[in-house]
């Protein structure tokens, strides 16, 4: 994905070897935040973030930048290392109901339920799709909850969002 971004110029390109935005205000902006996560006083080094607006995108590109110190057995070189990662706000999130069943003990009825959930289903929508009761997806969500430590469906979210590697905290 991030290829395809480059290869388009959607938001970003690579100019001269460097890392950069197609907006030039935009641009100085991300090479502020790289300057500052591999500057050379290592204490001055600090990461961030920005929102990368795109003509063409209803939402911007999310941009984090981040110091990496590389340690004896790091895969990193030697030196100051900057980590850039981007994500897509447009892009789909999918969460795969094996991983919930490998992670929480989740039966295939209950990973479904909490899959349809975390796409924005209300359980009404969530019983029509999969054919069954409401009571059903209630007793289902009762037991999601239980296995997954949770007690509402805002935690439940949030959970699933730390699954996919969508939300850190």
């Amino acid at each position: 994905a991030g290829e395809a971004i480059l290869a388009a110029r959607d938001g970003l390109c690579i100019a001269s070897g460097r890392l950069g935005a197609t907006n030039g205000h935009q641009c100085k902006q991300l090479h502020g935040l790289i300057a500052a996560a591999g500057a050379r006083d290592g204490e001055r080094r600090s990461g961030g973030t920005m929102a990368l607006t795109v003509a063409n995108r209803a939402l911007p590109l999310s941009i984090t930048v981040a110091p990496v110190t590389s340690e004896r057995y790091s895969p990193f070189h030697e030196g100051r290392c900057v980590l850039v990662c981007v994500t897509d706000l447009n892009a789909g999130t999918s969460l795969p109901g094996q991983k919930l069943r490998e992670l929480f003990g989740l039966t295939g009825a209950e990973a479904r339920v909490a899959v349809a959930l975390f796409e924005g289903l209300s359980p009404r929508e969530t019983a029509d799709r999969h054919g069954i009761s409401p009571n059903t997806v209630h007793i289902h969500l009762a037991r999601i909850f239980e296995k997954t430590g949770t007690n509402r469906q805002a935690e439940l979210a949030r959970l699933m969002m730390r699954v996919v590697g969508a939300f850190p905290g």
